[in-house]
């Protein structure tokens, strides 16, 4: 019997390691990874995983990634946890930075939408795909404004959602989550201290913490498991409600007496 084959991109990452361990207890795995470090290890002795080193800085193209999840059954969900977000502005930007995000973020991704074209067209093999994105690519008050990675990561979200409605005559979906501050070992090198994120998520995320892997990994499992059938297209975002908080409002508006009309 034909086995039904899930590619993880980033499988070594905190969200990945989860993600590509629940799908190995129904079908195979194909999970990728840059460095060779411990949750590499771990998922390589899995009898339902293989992991195939793939370094975006390098090579975009996944070419050979698809052909050697195609070699071990047929190919019918994919997740992308793939992406940087690095902090830089126009100020101390340069042209090979941009380059270097999209080559990351978003190249590889339209590459193995492009490889996949034999599964998508399939009308018998349902695809399930979802990606991870972030906020840091939509411009608010108070939020990021990280042109290089953040433009990448809006482009990988575009060619998810065009995918989306290219694809969707053939029963395929494709859904973008976009998460907020979140709990990553990556934290300890992204420039602020642990008091200044401390202060940062308590003071800007309603829930008033950042997102652990599970929130995230429970989410993208339920985007691309049976329970979805008709969500595609779709940006989630799952970031503790800081998108919608409105700190003034929720401090001064119990206090302030109704304004008479005028």
């Amino acid at each position: 019997m034909n086995k039904m084959v899930t590619l993880v991109f980033g499988a070594n990452g905190n969200i990945g390691q989860i993600i590509a361990e629940r799908e190995a207890e129904n079908s195979l795995v194909v999970g990728t990874y840059r460095k060779d470090d411990a949750v590499t290890r771990r998922l390589k002795q899995h009898s339902n995983i293989d992991m195939f080193q793939k370094n975006f800085l390098n090579d975009s193209d996944c070419t050979d990634v698809v052909e050697f999840a195609r070699s071990k059954g047929t190919i019918n969900k994919v997740y992308w946890l793939v992406g940087e977000s690095w902090n830089m502005c126009w100020d101390n930007a340069k042209l090979l930075d941009f380059e270097k995000s999209i080559g990351i973020c978003a190249l590889p991704l339209a590459s193995v939408i492009l490889n996949c074209a034999p599964e998508l067209a399939d009308k018998n093999n349902l695809m399930r795909w979802v990606a991870l994105s972030g906020t840091n690519f939509l411009i608010r008050n108070g939020g990021s404004n990280k042109p290089v990675s953040g433009g990448a990561k809006l482009l990988s979200t575009f060619y998810m959602k065009s995918a989306a409605g290219f694809w969707a005559p053939s029963q395929n979906l494709f859904n973008n989550v976009l998460n907020g501050d979140s709990e990553r070992t990556k934290n300890k090198d992204s420039g602020d201290s642990e008091f200044d994120r401390k202060i940062l998520i308590e003071s800007d995320i309603p829930l008033g913490r950042a997102a652990m892997p599970e929130d995230m990994s429970e989410l993208l499992l339920w985007l691309n498991s049976d329970k979805n059938t008709f969500m595609t297209g779709a940006d989630i975002v799952c970031d503790g409600g800081r998108m919608i908080y409105t700190k003034n409002n929720s401090v001064d508006t119990p206090n302030r007496e109704h304004p008479e009309y005028y």
